[in-house]
């Protein structure tokens, strides 16, 4: 338990994404992830599914880590987090040193232990060849 109220969650959930309640299927999964349990979730297009990393990347302290196999999903992402105001980092398969540099404000330009622990962001999106 990480001690994450219910009630800090949902002023969360209202205050950055200008969402008055969760979807179906959201809470949760969410819940899950912020009890520090595993959640599989199964969910269609369109609904909702990014907001459980997304939120729980807010309220958790550390980087979160989603890997994606679309590179279109991944900037899309990071785009929409960069709205709210929440630093995310996709780091495509095609991004040279000095992007992911330029990307991540830090000198080096793997996924060391350092570089993550000092991470300026709060969620990256891997390619998955970058991912290992």
């Amino acid at each position: 338990m990480t001690g994450i109220s219910d009630a800090r969650t949902r002023e969360t959930l209202r205050d950055r994404f200008a969402h008055s309640d969760f979807k179906h299927g959201q809470w949760e999964p969410i819940r899950a992830v912020l009890d520090g349990r595993a959640a599989i979730v199964v969910m269609p297009t369109g609904s909702g599914k990014s907001l459980i990393y997304q939120l729980p990347a807010l309220l958790l302290p550390g980087l979160t880590i989603v890997v994606s196999p679309l590179i279109a999903l991944m900037k899309d992402q990071q785009d929409k987090l960069a709205a709210q105001g929440v630093g995310a980092i996709a780091a495509a398969s095609a991004m040279t040193r000095t992007g992911w540099r330029e990307s991540v404000s830090a000198t080096s330009p793997c996924l060391a232990e350092e570089a993550l622990r000092t991470f300026p962001s709060r969620c990256l999106f891997p390619a998955e060849e970058r991912a290992h």
